[in-house]
């Protein structure tokens, strides 16, 4: 049986971290493990003990393919660390992956999550988190998985091909614009997490098993005691009532991508007129869903200060009328 494994991801813009920070990281001990393996395209020595300046400091990160760190060789192990971009979402993911209920060290979580740039992080047990995003009916079947019974429907991307249908389970995954985010066992809302779910329904979700806001203004939540539990009757109902509360599904498909600027929900960081630092804005359809541009009939604009309070709200418009 494969043990568990505690499994964090934290997203930053996509400029947000170079690789001299990532160096500082390795080469400080913030990892929470000793890397001696180095994998990525671009990386000179493929099997190292590190530095040479931390590897010329991590190849200055342009992560064009994703770069893993771990205490072992291959992949699957206990102690990894890795660095991916989604240029398409404006992500930069730093993920760990570590013996469970090991998370990566304090101090690193606090220095990170303080940074500028710092959108959202998730820590899960990393089993149940592949097992509830899995959507490929030939690896789950190859990886032990029975297909009997599983919901499947067309793939969005590709109509002619069948996928598992992922939609009901709330331990999945989403891809959301600069952040990954889920009903998680514990979830750090920075501030672009907190303008785009919501800072009022974060803080008034109710049933968490704990909840703090840091002294740089980061939610965090911890939705259930164990983080290896995730599976148990109470865990699964407290994850689908976070995702019902704070809409992700809806926010998951209005920002699915269909074209610049044409989603449901559209973040924007800047200075704007009335004093905001991030302006959000909500399309919505008929009966008050977030909604694509095609569909959606009205609209609303948002600015947000840095610790995602609205600082001013334009009211709800007819689309063509939109607000500058």
């Amino acid at each position: 049986m494969t043990p568990h494994r505690l499994e964090t991801r934290l997203c930053f813009g996509p400029e947000s971290l170079s690789g001299v920070d990532i160096a500082e990281l390795v080469e400080g001990g913030l990892l929470g493990f000793r890397p001696r393996y180095v994998r990525g395209r671009q990386l000179s020595a493929k099997q190292t003990e590190l530095s040479k300046a931390a590897l010329r400091s991590i190849e200055q990160i342009d992560v064009p393919e994703a770069i893993f760190l771990s205490a072992e060789k291959g992949f699957g192990g206990e102690n990894t660390f890795s660095v991916s971009l989604h240029p398409g979402k404006g992500a930069l993911t730093l993920s760990w992956t570590l013996p469970q209920h090991t998370e990566p060290p304090c101090d690193a979580l606090r220095a990170l999550c303080r940074r500028a740039g710092f959108n959202a992080g998730l820590s899960f047990d990393a089993e149940d988190v592949f097992w509830q995003s899995l959507t490929d009916a030939n690896t789950y079947r190859a990886l032990g998985g029975r297909t009997d019974g599983l919901a499947v429907r067309s793939d969005p991307e590709f109509p002619d091909r069948t996928i598992i249908d992922i939609r009901h389970n709330p331990g999945r995954l989403d891809l959301l614009p600069g952040m990954w985010m889920g009903a998680a066992w514990r979830i750090y809302c920075g501030p672009s997490a907190i303008a785009l779910l919501g800072r009022e329904r974060l803080l008034s979700f109710e049933g968490a098993f704990s909840r703090e806001v840091t002294d740089s203004g980061v939610v965090v939540t911890t939705l259930f005691r164990d983080p290896h539990e995730p599976a148990s009757v109470a865990a699964r109902d407290t994850q689908a009532r976070f995702r019902r509360w704070l809409r992700l599904d809806e926010i998951a498909d209005a920002t699915s991508d269909v074209g610049v600027g044409e989603g449901g929900l559209l973040v924007e960081e800047g200075r704007f007129p009335h004093g905001g630092v991030r302006r959000v804005t909500a399309r919505y359809d008929s009966v008050g869903r977030l909604a694509h541009r095609a569909s959606a009939i009205r609209e609303e604009t948002f600015e947000l200060d840095a610790e995602g309070e609205i600082l001013w709200r334009s009211g709800e418009r007819p689309l063509r009328e939109a607000t500058k």
